[in-house]
């Protein structure tokens, strides 16, 4: 995910600095070979990327407990959720700034040995990371980590929220702002392949305030979580924008894929949508060399957009660790540029 410290969300409106986050990282070498050399695996990093351009003179990792270069992994759990749990690890998403703090909204996540390879893993919370922001940025050693009651569970399905983040607000640059955080999540039926959208939203002014949250139940804002309704196909992460212009200006663009080859875009009229059938916009070619690769997790980054000039990214990925290790140019985002154009209709003939 690419947040902006400025808290200006909207394309061709970057002022200053991107916090770019990360989940699992290799940090090592790489040989002539392209294999990995003196590696390790860390459950998450961060990087500051200084402008918007992909300038890697500008891009600064940061690893180790708040960045301190060591051998642990970025946010390591502390809350009273984690501690109960034990063994855990926190999978990030997406994050917001506002108010002089950076919002994460991360899954905890334990070891599941009865998934299939390269899926050995449960979750089974959600907390809030707020990190303070002064002159100098970031402060990460001065974070916070808050249990939240956003992971909900029963007969019927599991839902959580956090997946994406969309301040509608004047501050984030929204182009028909009404002063909501609107936060998307992933809600999966009992027995469903397919990971659907849900979202819920509170005012900006009372986001760490849960009882004020909202959740969308298919006709109003509900107070009660267990009412949340789904929204049709969203992937397992994702990123929904308000469009401010050009064919789609008014509108709200849903990005995603699951684990497949096909990025897909929907599009919607509202935050709460309805949204629009699913429009694929790319089909990969990493898969294509075998070695068990798979691709997922695209999103839209609006903050390093221009206006009409989408960057939308997604992960690459293997089930093999013998290949993630011998080729590490596998486990890297990639990138790629989405436009949107309006087509006349085709004129009908007359018989």
């Amino acid at each position: 995910y690419a947040v902006p410290l400025s808290g200006r969300e909207a394309p061709g409106q970057l002022i200053g600095s991107q916090i770019l986050v990360f989940g699992d990282t290799f940090i090592g070498d790489v040989d002539a070979r392209g294999a990995r050399q003196n590696y390790r695996m860390v459950y998450n990093t961060m990087a500051i990327l200084d402008g918007g351009e992909p300038d890697a003179e500008q891009l600064h990792f940061l690893w180790g407990e708040n960045g301190d270069g060591g051998d642990g992994t970025f946010f390591v759990p502390s809350t009273p959720q984690a501690q109960e749990a034990g063994e855990c690890w926190y999978w990030l998403q997406d994050g917001f700034v506002q108010g002089g703090y950076f919002y994460l909204m991360p899954m905890l996540v334990a070891k599941d040995l009865n998934g299939p390879p390269g899926f050995q893993f449960r979750d089974f919370a959600t907390c809030l990371i707020k990190v303070p922001l002064d002159e100098n940025g970031p402060q990460w050693a001065q974070h916070a980590q808050i249990d939240t009651p956003f992971f909900h569970v029963n007969e019927k399905r599991k839902l959580f929220f956090g997946a994406a983040f969309m301040p509608n607000t004047e501050a984030a640059g929204a182009p028909e702002p009404d002063g909501f955080v609107y936060i998307y999540g992933r809600y999966h039926g009992v027995g469903d392949d397919e990971v659907k959208l849900a979202v819920a939203r509170v005012e900006s002014a009372t986001f760490e305030d849960w009882d004020a949250w909202r959740f969308w139940d298919g006709t109003a804002w509900n107070a009660d979580i267990a009412a949340t309704a789904p929204l049709g196909r969203g992937g397992p992460e994702l990123s929904v924008t308000p469009v401010g212009s050009g064919p789609l200006a008014g509108k709200y663009l849903l990005v995603s894929m699951h684990v497949e080859r096909d990025l897909y875009i929907r599009i919607g009229d509202s935050p709460v949508g309805p949204f629009g059938p699913r429009i694929n916009i790319y089909h990969t070619a990493e898969p294509e060399a075998g070695q068990e690769i798979y691709t997922y997790n695209a999103k839209a980054h609006p903050s390093l957009s221009s206006t009409g000039k989408w960057l939308v990214s997604y992960n690459v990925n293997s089930r093999s660790w013998d290949s993630l290790i011998d080729k590490a140019d596998i486990y890297r985002p990639r990138f790629l540029w989405m436009e949107v154009e309006r087509i006349a209709p085709t004129p009908r003939r007359r018989k």
